[in-house]
């Protein structure tokens, strides 16, 4: 009898450990490994963080000194903003871009529906808008240009630009209520600058001729192969892309492979390395209410129907939650947002 209860206890253990391994976590504890921030400011030794996560935050200095302080003053923007309150939306998007690289950069306005982009250099005699100079192409009607990021794509030494052309408004009073949207003419755009500063068209050639509901893009070496890589984060029932620059101009959209799931309506993204172990990390908001009373009334993920026809569509695991995705290297990433207890901040946006 001793014999069979100890070989019983094995087995229950061996079938633990199995179910264990089986169903483990996607993101392995990484608060051991935490290399909490380094401070510009002054900061009390008891004070700096420790190894537990939304506690002992520093109470540090951050003053300056005034002459570190700096001003501003108004100057003329010649940029009319067209806004009919009926038919267009506002400005939307805005980018920073040292087109010619004299150390002085110029300002790229993105518009509404009816709303041209524009690219302004400042001058002697203020802004002056160069959109027609550096070949700027116009934006695709009816769509919103929300998003925009420069970076150099090829490492030549100038600054591409990267658009999100969010599709015209499907509500039930719009001219496109019901209409097909991922069109490929309201695709993200990818204009690569070619010596004598100005911009061509390369979204197709690229691999970036993907039709989706963006609402922010974030640019960085994420795999640290030296290239800029793109993350978007989508809107409705459009995935995230992960497009990592394969260093020959053109782009491959590994979100399948490097997440094994993904926030479902991402408001927003940003990417920096929160544990300076030199990997940048990524954040997507979503919309989860905080409460449990809210989130189990408006959550409209938790339908699991949905959720397996929009996987089996392709659509990849999406949960409406944020997600912290954990850099580990290899193009791997956890989401660490539950255990960081930022997973639910209710509608946010970035």
């Amino acid at each position: 009898m001793k014999k069979i209860l100890i070989a019983v206890g094995a087995i229950i253990i061996i079938a633990v450990g199995g179910i264990l391994f089986f169903f483990q976590s996607d993101a392995k504890n990484p608060y051991e490994e935490i290399q909490w921030g380094r401070f510009a400011g002054s900061c009390v030794a008891a004070e700096a963080p420790g190894a537990n996560f939304r506690k002992d935050f520093a109470a540090c200095d951050y003053s300056v000194s005034e002459e570190e302080i700096p001003t501003f003053k108004k100057i003329d923007f010649p940029f009319s903003n067209v806004f009919d309150n009926t038919k267009s939306l506002p400005l939307m998007a805005s980018a920073m871009i040292d087109i010619d690289n004299d150390g002085v950069d110029e300002v790229f306005v993105g518009g509404g529906v009816t709303q041209e982009d524009a690219i302004f250099k400042y001058t002697d005699k203020g802004f002056v808008n160069i959109s027609t100079i550096v070949n700027l192409p116009a934006k695709p009607f009816p769509s919103t240009t929300i998003g925009a990021v420069s970076f150099d794509l090829d490492k030549d030494g100038l600054l591409d630009l990267f658009l999100l052309n969010q599709p015209p408004n499907p509500g039930n009073y719009s001219p496109f209520s019901g209409a097909e949207l991922l069109r490929e003419e309201w695709s993200p755009r990818l204009f690569q600058q070619v010596p004598g500063n100005k911009f061509i068209d390369i979204t197709n050639q690229s691999g970036l001729l993907k039709p989706c509901y963006p609402n922010s893009v974030s640019a960085s070496d994420f795999n640290k192969d030296g290239f800029i890589d793109l993350y978007v984060a989508n809107d409705y029932d459009s995935p995230d892309m992960l497009w990592q620059n394969n260093g020959d101009g053109t782009f491959t959209n590994i979100i399948d492979e490097s997440h094994k799931h993904i926030s479902y309506y991402s408001m927003g993204v940003d990417a920096a390395d929160i544990n300076n172990d030199s990997r940048v990390d990524i954040m997507t908001l979503d919309m989860v209410a905080e409460d449990n009373y809210r989130l189990k009334a408006n959550m409209s993920g938790m339908n699991p129907e949905s959720f397996w026809n929009l996987y089996n569509s392709g659509g990849h695991r999406q949960y409406m939650f944020n997600t912290l995705s954990l850099n580990q290297g290899e193009n791997h990433y956890s989401d660490i947002a539950q255990m960081a207890g930022i997973a639910s901040t209710d509608w946010s946006w970035s």
